[in-house]
């Protein structure tokens, strides 16, 4: 590690006793925070790719992840900067290029802002902890506004302001046959977990784990993924966005608004609460927005929120994603009908409600919840009393989950 921390010394020029290693998070990154007056901001989050002789170095490797991160940040950067959000927040690149690397793909690295400068924190303080109904509905603007970036883009192909090329190829990796041989690997021990738990669990989870274990949910069909041959061949009103992938509250930072009000005017108090998204690792071109609602909605919130409140946060997000594709095509090409909202709305309506969508991004979540283990959630030495909320939630969210797969 000290001759990452030299080669990050000499890359950034600043000296090595700016840089301090962030022990927390960041299993798919070696995680620094640098502080520099040289900077502005003063205080920049760098991660670098894990060694590649490293397990984290290999998944990182097997599938474009740190790679993908890197382009991700190129594109907002180049392709969406004239796009405007009233809830997102995307990081700020201030000092390193996104695409530049240390002579090696060995060290690739990305300098972004330190977003605890601007107040942003996460939205609760630990995964196992559920959102709140209002935190939620702020997420899922956030999400709805970055998820519009990709839309929004495609519709500037359409119009022969940009092209295809223009999106990386690894936006379309891993195909169908790469993630089910990855998923093969690290999805049976999650169903053990799930089985082996009855503390927490009790019968439910054993029911859940066989049935699970039956439907093969690790094998990912052809039709899930969207080549880019696909993608060209998609009827002009088809839905296609950026998907971010791995989207949970740990990847959502929120702007803690009674700590940045302090010291303003009164006229501010009523500004919009923003909500800052990271970690774009599994960022990918989709025709799916349900896989990114599905698993931030059932391992973020409490059993409550799943309930009764899920398709009232539909239409916040259906609100949210419309506004934000009305403003910027409005900007862009100066007008956006009433004809045409109502059709941007009526595509959306088919897509979240859509029988086959919700099948495949069920099978998404459930893999997402189930890969490797539980304890991300349900700590390993927890206890019915100590775990009750969270053990709940994650046992709801399965039941539905594997309901809706199953039809």
């Amino acid at each position: 590690m000290s001759e990452r921390l030299t080669a990050l010394s000499g890359l950034l020029g600043v000296p090595e006793s700016s840089i301090s290693r962030v022990e927390t998070g960041g299993m798919l990154s070696d995680m620094f925070l640098v502080q520099n007056e040289k900077f502005k901001p003063e205080k920049l989050f760098v991660k670098i790719s894990p060694l590649p002789e490293t397990f984290s170095g290999q998944i990182c490797s097997r599938l474009n992840l740190f790679e993908r991160e890197i382009k991700a940040y190129h594109l907002f950067r180049t392709q969406t900067s004239d796009l405007s959000f009233d809830t997102l927040v995307l990081p700020q690149l201030p000092h390193v290029d996104a695409s530049t690397q240390a002579g090696s793909p060995d060290f690739q690295y990305l300098a972004i802002e330190d977003l605890r400068e601007r107040k942003y924190k996460p939205a609760v303080g630990s995964v196992r902890e559920a959102l709140s109904l209002s935190q939620t509905s702020t997420i899922m603007k956030a999400l709805a506004e970055f998820h519009a970036i990709g839309y929004c883009f495609l519709c500037s192909v359409k119009r022969g302001e940009r092209q295809f090329t223009d999106l990386d190829e690894v936006f379309f990796t891993p195909d169908s046959s790469e993630l089910s041989s990855f998923f093969s690997d690290f999805f049976p021990s999650g169903i053990e977990d799930l089985r082996n738990r009855s503390t927490l669990f009790g019968n439910k989870g054993k029911q859940l784990a066989d049935r699970i274990e039956g439907l093969a949910l690790h094998q990912v069909p052809k039709e899930d993924h969207l080549s880019r041959e696909a993608l060209e061949g998609l009827p002009s009103e088809s839905l296609v966005l950026l998907a971010h992938g791995d989207f949970f509250c740990p990847n959502a930072m929120m702007e803690k608004r009674e700590e940045a009000l302090q010291g303003e005017v009164e006229t501010n108090v009523s500004s919009p609460e923003q909500c800052a998204l990271i970690d774009f690792q599994w960022t990918h071109v989709s025709d799916n927005p349900l896989p990114d609602l599905f698993f931030f909605l059932f391992s973020s919130t409490p059993a409550s929120i799943q309930r009764d409140n899920f398709d009232s946060l539909l239409g916040v997000y259906t609100d949210a994603f419309v506004s934000c594709v009305k403003v910027n095509e409005e900007k862009r090409v100066g007008k956006f009908t009433t004809e045409q909202e109502t059709a941007l709305r009526a595509v959306l309506k088919r897509s979240l409600s859509d029988p086959a969508k919700r099948k495949s991004a069920a099978r998404v979540c459930i893999v997402q919840l189930m890969l490797g283990d539980l304890t991300m959630f349900v700590p390993e030495d927890a206890d019915a009393d100590s775990a009750g909320e969270p053990a709940e939630r994650i046992a709801a969210a399965l039941e539905t989950l594997v309901g809706l797969f199953e039809g």
